[in-house]
């Protein structure tokens, strides 16, 4: 083989294997910037347009309750006692354009609603009868995550979020729009 075939291989061999470490650096400084909450968003809770299983616990008088989400749109926020995101959650989905039509539940492990600005009014508070398993079947590991059921008992959204901003982009859900 002549010296300028050789090098011609080596060359193009070479183009190859640079080719192939420049795709693979593209594509692992594109997944770098993905946010942890983008990843939750993605990877955790329910699946878009999966039906929503029913949520048991205990109501504010210690009743046991089985939630079923039909007939209209729910906001559901799985949280933690002293959860500081999990109260600006709270306080920004109760008045936010996005849930205002909704009806807004908050499941935690202790029954309360973490919220300074005394809106409760607004939510239906209930303590999980099993924390553990139900946010296993929720795929709910992080407090706060949401889901949003329509009315048909199938999830429309899903995330985390802890102020307004977070929840603008349920606006493009929004039940006059489905």
């Amino acid at each position: 083989m002549s010296p300028w075939a050789a090098n011609a291989v080596a060359i193009g061999f070479f183009a190859i294997v640079l080719t192939a470490y420049a795709t693979t650096a593209v594509w692992r400084a594109s997944a770098w910037n993905l946010r942890p909450s983008e990843v939750l968003n993605s990877r955790e809770g329910l699946a878009l347009g999966a039906r929503a299983p029913s949520l048991t616990g205990y109501g504010a008088d210690g009743s046991e309750v089985d939630l079923a989400f039909l007939g209209g749109f729910t906001f559901l926020v799985f949280g933690t006692a002293e959860c500081v995101p999990c109260r600006k959650l709270v306080d920004s989905a109760s008045f936010h354009p996005a849930t205002r039509g909704m009806r807004r539940i908050y499941a935690s492990g202790d029954g309360g609603l973490p919220t300074e600005r005394g809106v409760s009014a607004y939510w239906e508070a209930y303590k999980f009868h099993d924390e553990s398993s139900q946010r296993e079947q929720w795929n709910a590991p992080v407090s706060p995550y949401f889901h949003v059921i329509d009315q048909k008992g199938r999830v429309r959204a899903k995330g985390i979020g802890s102020a307004d901003s977070h929840l603008d982009r349920l606006l493009s859900i929004h039940p006059s729009r489905l």
